[in-house]
């Protein structure tokens, strides 16, 4: 008797409510990074009135989420986790344009456990959007390659629109979209794509010189490490920001070979895995039926990929970093696909897939329980709950000038009269230099605490003279670890003669 099939509908239904459950766990979590922004700024107003060169799209719908009544992180993260829901069906669609049914259940499921998309759909910001905005762009384009629709052609204008309006760099993927046409010229009609991409173009000018102004004052303190920029970008898109351990990085976040081979139990698989999928990847490519895909990757992965290297080399600007380039996660899996596909062998596809879901598995245990050794997340409402039982008149918290302070604000307002704001370090200052000024500063404190952030802290105070000076100064130190890159510290001062005393030992 053979075996009934799953309907289509049902299997689409399953992988949508999978990608639900996996986004739910942690959607609560604290605000952090560049969500401050989000909930504290760029929200405020229907067209933000802020200088941020990726706007306005998503703050605009932020704006309405929250007019009509959603709040608080699980109520505002609903908006990036719709999107992130909406992605999988469209992956479904391109996936059943591109492969049929079998490829379509393939895409869609690498899309649904995918860890870095799992993060942004939970993350206040765009970038679960733009992931959407890449597959509905593709989609449109599958639709006018096939049937040669002007509404094709034009809706996939207004996606590309509302894409660069969204985020800048989805520039980059407009290129390669356009690419792909000319490359696919024999099929499609590529002078029409190009007019369509020409006018959405035109029609981002009138932003331009908000995003000329941003790039010249305010980008300055971002740098990017480019040797590890193209390795750190395929594993984050490859198995997300959490399966490493990652000690806490200096500026530009480079990631040398001492990191590599403390990791090698996860570095090794992961060579394995991608490796084969590549392997098999390029044997499809080889085939000459498969000349499209080809030309995909080329075009919507490989191209636009060098071209932002090509810019963060010219400028020297933190461009390569995951989230700017998210849109380019559709077009990795992809290539995973296809990999399988080119494996051929059942039993290296099995054995391939086995381990790519190990690899992606312990990504997501990481993720889920133990965000103060992996990832991103920053717990700003557990740091602010400590401070808020523990800070005083005479026990403030040190702050580096220029300190990105609104989320512990945001959840600790009552820690704010007790804020000590200091300018970090720099360069040239030492710890003998930098004492007196902090002594002066903590005249009548007989404790204090100092809450880290490694962003600020590697800009102002690469030598972490802030902190060397508060250990000459202190004993009994405490501290709390909320990610590898926020800190709490807390110390009893010390009298004057000790303090002189260990500094002595200190310099000998």
């Amino acid at each position: 008797m053979a075996t009934p099939k799953i309907s289509p509908r049902l299997t689409l239904f399953l992988l949508i409510l999978s990608a639900f459950l996996l986004r739910l766990p942690n959607l609560g979590y604290s605000f952090y990074g560049d969500e401050e922004f989000s909930l504290l700024r760029d929200s405020d107003y229907f067209w933000t009135h802020s200088d941020d060169c990726h706007r306005p799209v998503f703050f605009t719908l932020l704006f309405l989420w929250r007019t009509i009544g959603f709040d608080g992180e699980i109520g505002l993260r609903f908006l990036p986790l719709i999107f992130g829901l909406l992605s999988v069906p469209l992956a479904w669609a391109v996936g059943h344009r591109l492969g049929g049914r079998s490829f379509a259940l393939g895409f869609g499921l690498l899309l649904a456990i995918s860890p870095v998309h799992i993060e942004f759909s939970q993350e206040l910001r765009m970038y679960s959007l733009l992931v959407l905005l890449a597959l509905a762009q593709l989609l449109c384009y599958l639709d006018y390659r096939e049937r040669r629709r002007f509404s094709a052609l034009i809706l996939g204008a207004l996606v590309g629109l509302v894409g660069i309006y969204a985020h800048l760099f989805y520039g980059f993927c407009l290129g390669g979209f356009a690419l792909l046409a000319l490359l696919d010229r024999r099929t499609i009609r590529w002078k029409s794509y190009w007019v369509s991409i020409v006018a959405v173009a035109f029609s981002y000018l009138p932003n331009l010189g908000n995003v000329l102004w941003f790039y010249s004052m305010r980008n300055v303190e971002y740098s990017v490490h480019l040797p590890s920029a193209l390795p750190k970008l395929a594993a984050s898109l490859a198995v997300g920001f959490n399966l490493f351990e990652l000690p806490e990085l200096a500026q530009g976040r480079g990631i040398g070979w001492q990191i590599v081979i403390e990791n090698w139990y996860y570095v090794l698989p992961c060579i394995l895995v991608f490796g084969l999928l590549l392997i098999g990847a390029i044997k499809t490519f080889a085939q000459s039926r498969e000349r499209f895909a080809l030309s995909l990757a080329m075009a919507l992965l490989v191209v636009p990929t060098l071209l932002a290297y090509g810019f963060a080399l010219a400028t020297k600007k933190n461009i390569m970093g995951p989230k700017y380039l998210i849109f380019l996660l559709p077009f990795v899996l992809l290539l995973f696909v296809w990999g399988f596909q080119g494996l051929q062998r059942r039993l290296f596809q099995i054995s391939v897939g086995i381990l790519f879901i190990l690899l992606i598995g312990l990504s997501l245990i990481h993720f889920y329980t133990d965000s103060e050794h992996y990832g991103r997340r920053m717990n700003w409402r557990a740091a602010a709950e400590y401070l808020r039982e523990r800070v005083g008149s005479d026990v403030p918290v040190i702050l580096l000038q220029g300190y990105a302070e609104r989320l512990l604000q945001y959840y600790g307002y009552e820690t704010r009269p007790y804020w000590l704001r200091v300018p970090g370090g720099g360069d040239t200052i030492g710890v003998s230099e930098y004492l007196p000024y902090l002594r002066e500063k903590l005249a009548h404190v007989r404790e204090v605490y100092y809450l880290r952030e490694d962003d600020l802290q590697n800009a102002v105070d690469p030598n972490d003279i802030v902190l060397k000076s508060l250990r000459v100064m202190g004993h009994n130190e405490t501290f709390v670890q909320y990610n590898p890159r926020l800190q709490l510290y807390g110390w009893e001062l010390i009298t004057k003669r000790k303090e002189m005393r260990r500094l002595q030992i200190n310099h000998h």
